[in-house]
């Protein structure tokens, strides 16, 4: 008998997506899927369906707000919110192995996992750091809104970690980072997710185009001396991966090891298609050359 996933894309198609998280099928807005619907009967009654003008709808005015999934070894809640975001980004899955193999080659170079440190900017509701402290790493998650951190935070109590494993920060992740490069610390593990616009709490904002070569440069100098790892993941595709990749050369050229993309993907679990979500940019930084 197979088992039933816990996060998956049913359809997409004509504008939208439908997701199951969990118990739930949530229908979205998805402006690349441009193509035909492969499975036109799956779309009669989701549990929530979003409309940007209008908010969400509920099959025969079921109403609900928030639910538990499991997923990825973790226990997550799911709210609905007013922008159509429901807590996870599911196509962040596709990169957790690679955090985990990473977290595990820190240990095994200390001998001692305390010394594992990740850095989670723009960190949201903490499916990369509750994944990381399940793994013994010590977690600094950094996200702006103070309501998200409370929801971060009940995800941790939520999978039972040890709460010193975990420090949560709210402040504007590009002004933490700058911060802490004028204290001179440093992460064996940097995990970034920017978003391509911002609005800080001062009310100032700001485009990606406008800050990312600082911020990769700040990240590049936050890296641990004697070597760590960068994941940069965008939906900005007027950057682009390559763009991302490029600058961390002009910053890392005397360090780095190894630099690879690839474009995030959810697959539909009914048809042998897939749905672009956005792209990862890993690089490996090495101790400074000699």
């Amino acid at each position: 008998m197979t088992s039933t996933p816990s996060c998956e894309l049913i359809d997409s198609g004509e504008g939208a997506r439908l997701e199951r998280f969990g118990t739930r099928v949530i229908q979205r807005p998805a402006s690349s899927a441009i193509w035909k619907r492969a499975a036109p009967k799956a779309w009669d009654r989701p549990d929530a369906a979003y409309y940007p003008k209008e908010g969400w709808r509920f099959s025969d005015g079921q109403k609900f707000e928030q639910w538990e999934i499991e997923i990825a070894g973790l226990r997550m809640l799911l709210s609905l919110q007013n922008n159509g975001q429901i807590g996870i980004f599911p196509e962040h899955l596709g990169y957790l192995d690679e955090l985990g193999t990473e977290i595990k080659l820190v240990s095994a170079k200390s001998g001692d996992q305390a010394l594992s440190k990740v850095l989670n900017l723009f960190a949201y509701t903490g499916l990369v750091t509750n994944f990381a402290a399940l793994r013994g790493a010590h977690v600094t998650h950094v996200e702006i809104s103070k309501k998200i951190i409370d929801w971060a935070a009940n995800n941790v109590k939520r999978n039972q970690i040890n709460p010193d494993l975990v420090r949560f920060i709210a402040d504007e992740a590009i002004t933490f980072v700058a911060r802490e490069v004028r204290r001179g610390n440093h992460y064996q593990i940097i995990v970034c997710d920017p978003p391509s616009f911002s609005r800080e709490k001062k009310g100032d904002s700001w485009e990606l185009e406008q800050v990312i070569i600082g911020l990769i440069k700040d990240l590049i100098q936050l890296i641990d001396p004697a070597g760590g790892t960068l994941f940069i993941s965008s939906h900005h595709l007027g950057i682009g991966p390559e763009g991302i990749k490029n600058l961390i050369v002009d910053q890392a050229s005397d360090r780095l090891v190894r630099l690879d993309s690839r474009t995030l993907i959810l697959s539909e679990s009914g048809a042998k298609r897939s749905l672009a979500s956005g792209f990862l940019v890993q690089a490996q930084i090495g101790s400074l050359a000699k």
